[in-house]
């Protein structure tokens, strides 16, 4: 991909770093991720000029993408630039608060945004436009603006940091603006509040026709006209009516919270990391480990995607069911399990709904490994026998929650049988026997062509410790199973070169790429 990158040297990441060192190591990630990447640091009107070079480069085909690196602010000012073109555009969240960025579900971490940039489609985003100014996210009017005119001068003037200027600015414009009654209209619905200023975001559907008409007392004169703080907004709000209108959208390079078209299958095998939450376990003495000997108690809850070319395979489905999942909140699951994200919306991020997954598998019956298993009913379970029988035993065993995979009881099932089930046939995904934590616990082996071979351990080992001070948990089904098939697996790794990823390690999944990268 060739590229040319604004950075805004202004915004709120850039200016903690000196301008050479960002610059150097925006270099280093593009060429890291195969893009040939001209770096331009810009600050001022200089960024809509060079945006306006940059899409012509695009429109002549010297280059495939813009990708700009900032705040909320400078990603409006370039996708105002590209709006209704079919130029790509690339976003590096740079800025203090990068709503834009989080929405869109692009990475904050640097490095993982370029990732991202080299590897994902175009998406279209919905753009608008408040009296003529196109805006990517929200608009806002009244104090708001003021407040940040103001702060800016602050800023200026005395080089006050930004977010002691913001309080300074803020209790000043409390002060100077009076509560206002608004009344709104969008899509047939009304709407009426009180405040000091309005922020029109879009969150609303809005159609060709949609409007808003804030019917209020003028707001306070202003003799300010600028073109970018929201002020000139204000002027014409003294006519008493603000128009918003959707308008073309423009193609952005991301992934995340952003609608996705239906996946399809790849070239070849990908590993989706999905975050699934976290357990904060209460007490490690059943592990045989103290808490001086372990780096944290705290234990992750990886989900993971398998998409070969033939199918499929979703492993580990997490321990907290996304129906107990509140929107915007935390799910909870026996007091220390936690998630804040439903694992059908991760999965629909990257173009799959739960009745698209071909098999269903996990390392083992316990609950914080089979909380969503409702969901995928109508794939193909694969289950050892024994796990099976724990699953629907009379009494259920204590340590799942039999209410969390009941639809499994009459899926279609296969019955693995022997020490390996290769999945897809070609020995690029295979389930392998371990038995000792469960009666049928087993782990997944998955051979990529660029990461190369990976093991997902289940429980065969949860701290990393255990592991390097062969330590064997008392809470075995079988601890005698449990070492045999511990040194089983590790004959493998060194036979196959394989890297072991133990699930439950915190610290290291929290340095794994997660959904919607992944890794091949």
């Amino acid at each position: 991909m060739r590229a040319t990158v604004l950075v805004n040297a202004t915004s709120g990441t850039a200016v903690k770093a000196l301008p050479d060192d960002l610059r150097q190591k925006l270099a280093d990630h593009f060429s890291a991720n195969g893009i040939v990447a001209e770096l331009e640091m810009v600050e001022g009107d200089a960024l809509i000029a060079s945006a306006e070079r940059a899409k012509i480069k695009a429109e002549n085909r010297e280059i495939d993408a813009v990708i700009v690196g900032g705040g909320d602010g400078t990603i409006s000012s370039v996708a105002a630039v590209l709006a209704g073109t079919k130029v790509p555009l690339g976003i590096l969240p740079l800025g203090t608060l990068n709503h834009f960025a989080k929405d869109a579900g692009i990475p904050l971490d640097l490095e993982d945004a370029i990732a991202l940039i080299a590897t994902a489609s175009p998406r279209a985003v919905d753009l608008a436009e408040a009296n003529g100014r196109i805006f990517v996210n929200n608009s806002s009017i009244g104090m708001y603006p003021h407040m940040v005119v103001d702060r800016e001068r602050r800023r200026r003037r005395s080089h006050t940091n930004k977010w002691a200027a913001t309080i300074l600015s803020s209790f000043h414009m409390v002060r100077r603006f009076p509560l206002t009654k608004l009344r709104g209209r969008a899509c047939a619905a009304s709407h009426a509040l009180w405040g000091a200023w309005v922020e029109a975001a879009l969150s609303f559907d809005l159609t060709d026709d949609s409007h808003f008409s804030y019917l209020a007392p003028p707001l306070p004169p202003t003799v300010y006209d600028g073109p970018s703080d929201g002020r000139a907004a204000i002027m014409k709000m003294r006519s008493l009516h603000l128009t918003i209108s959707a308008i073309a959208a423009i193609l952005v390079l991301a992934g995340g919270a952003m609608a996705q078209p239906k996946a399809q299958a790849p070239s070849s095998v990908r590993l989706y990391v999905i975050d699934c939450g976290k357990l904060d376990i209460p007490d490690i003495t059943p592990y045989q480990l103290a808490r001086s000997e372990i780096a944290t108690s705290l234990m992750s809850v990886p989900c993971f995607l398998i998409a070969h070319p033939r199918g499929t395979l979703m492993w580990e489905v997490g321990a907290v069911p996304d129906a107990m999942i509140p929107a915007g909140g935390t799910g909870t699951l026996r007091r220390y399990g936690t998630s804040t994200k439903r694992l059908a919306a991760s999965l629909a991020e990257i173009g799959y709904a739960p009745s698209d997954i071909t098999y269903l598998s996990f390392s083992h019956f316990h609950w914080d490994h089979v909380g969503n298993s409702n969901l995928f009913a109508n794939a193909t379970w694969l289950v050892r026998k024994l796990e099976r029988d724990q699953m629907f035993s009379d009494p259920p065993s204590p340590r799942t929650e039999p209410a969390n995979f009941s639809a499994l009881r009459n899926a279609k099932t296969t019955i693995i049988a022997g020490a390996d089930h290769d999945v897809f046939g070609d020995g690029s995904v295979v389930i392998k026997s371990a038995a000792g934590h469960s009666p049928d616990h087993q782990v997944l082996f998955v051979r990529l062509a660029r990461t190369g071979p990976v093991l997902l351990s289940g429980d065969l080992y949860h701290y990393p410790e255990e592991r390097t001070l062969s330590r064997v948990p008392s809470t075995e089904f079988n601890a005698a199973q449990t070492v045999a098939a511990r040194a089983e697996v590790e004959r493998f790794l060194a036979q196959t070169k394989a890297q072991i990823w133990i699930e439950h390690d915190f610290t290291a999944d929290a340095k794994l790429k997660k959904s919607p990268l992944f890794y091949d």
